[in-house]
């Protein structure tokens, strides 16, 4: 059974009350500049995105809405049409609102989850290490004929959530932006832009390295995002020989990967590896 909003005011209750059950750190019950992180998307928000969606709403529905009813009801848009392939609250935007919501909501992943936040691209180390480590193990193991420890690795399977994905991601250093994003150019990057969280971090997001044995050449490593292959910095092309994937920054760089020294709070991220 589908259910249809047919009023202004059935949408509007809907949000009233699916925002209250929202939960929401205390410190960002005042200003967003308590959270470093919030900075550029709020200010790129208060600039652009909800003036012009704010506008467009008490025009169309008759009615003024705060900021939070207009960007909770723009989420709710993409999320019933990714679930049931439309919304009735898509309607009370044109494209240009939509463009604005998802640059807001990519800036705000670039600079809290990846490259704004050096700390959460270093955390990556650990997983890049970790699959590294699977990788040698099953190039010795065909090399050698012995497995480690009496298994025979086929694949390691990880699974977890999309912050996490988002480090991993950085830490490959995929979707770099230069100039990175910001609040000021957003009309730079409207129609194409490295970082899109929609198709770097969509539903189901997945990040494989897949090992290949090719006779005489040796090993290569084929890297692939959400099922699409994909070039490492640091390899020449997708199919990456062993030797230049063990020598890409990424790698190189999550040596003696240490976590609670990344978490401290004295941790530099210009001094020496993770």
């Amino acid at each position: 059974m589908r259910a249809v909003w047919t009023t202004a005011a059935a949408i509007l209750a809907l949000t009233v009350g699916a925002e209250s059950d929202c939960y929401r750190p205390r410190e960002w019950n005042g200003r967003c500049s308590r959270d470093p992180y919030k900075l550029p998307s709020t200010l790129f928000g208060t600039k652009t995105t909800y003036p012009h969606a704010t506008g467009l709403e008490s025009k169309r529905a008759q009615r003024v809405y705060m900021r939070g009813d207009v960007k909770l009801m723009a989420k709710i848009c993409s999320f019933e049409v990714a679930h049931y392939g439309w919304s009735p609250f898509c309607y009370l935007f044109d494209r240009e609102d939509l463009d604005l919501f998802e640059y807001a909501d990519d800036l705000d992943d670039y600079e809290k989850d990846v490259y704004g936040n050096k700390r959460s691209v270093a955390m990556g180390c650990v997983l890049v290490d970790e699959l590294v480590d699977k990788i040698r193990e099953k190039v010795q193991e065909r090399l050698t004929g012995r497995p480690r420890a009496n298994r025979r690795l086929i694949s390691a399977l990880y699974f977890t959530h999309a912050p996490v994905i988002k480090s991993l991601i950085g830490k490959l250093g995929l979707g770099r932006t230069e100039p990175p994003l910001t609040a000021d150019n957003y009309c730079h990057y409207k129609y194409y832009r490295p970082w899109r969280s929609s198709h770097m971090v969509p539903f189901t997001a997945n990040i494989a390295l897949v090992l290949f044995e090719c006779g005489h050449q040796g090993f290569y490593v084929l890297p692939l995002l959400n099922e699409k292959t994909i070039r490492l910095p640091g390899c020449r092309n997708e199919f990456c020989p062993i030797s230049d994937f063990l020598r890409t920054r990424a790698v190189l760089s999550s040596r003696r990967c240490d976590l609670a020294k990344i978490c401290s709070r004295n941790w530099n991220p210009n001094v020496g590896p993770e």
